[in-house]
């Protein structure tokens, strides 16, 4: 299983893209939860678009990313966040968090 997806113009491997979003701190971010369903909110992953031609994906299941420590430190960046549906992203994501994550790196 993969640790983090990128979309984006640019060849990373991963060491350089985790370096780049250490980094490079993202003015804007628009973020999206992906969930089982939308009665069954558990959280199988995140994604960031860090602009209009990037966008990074972080697993948590079936196999949680070793970056989603990293994750959660971009969602605490003071940065713009833009959701489509914040309540119920917001929601997913407190629920995975309080339900005891398992951790990154």
């Amino acid at each position: 299983m993969f640790n983090i997806a990128y979309v984006g113009p640019h060849d990373y491997n991963e060491e350089q893209l985790i370096e780049r979003l250490k980094s490079e701190p993202a003015a804007t971010i628009s973020i999206d939860t992906e969930t089982i369903s939308l009665k069954d909110r558990t959280c199988i992953g995140i994604g960031m678009a860090l602009n209009p031609r990037e966008a990074v994906y972080f697993p948590i299941l079936p196999d949680e990313s070793r970056y989603l420590d990293l994750c959660w430190e971009l969602l605490s960046r003071p940065s713009t966040k833009v959701f489509c549906n914040a309540l119920y992203d917001l929601y997913a994501m407190t629920e995975y968090r309080a339900d005891g994550e398992q951790g990154g790196g």
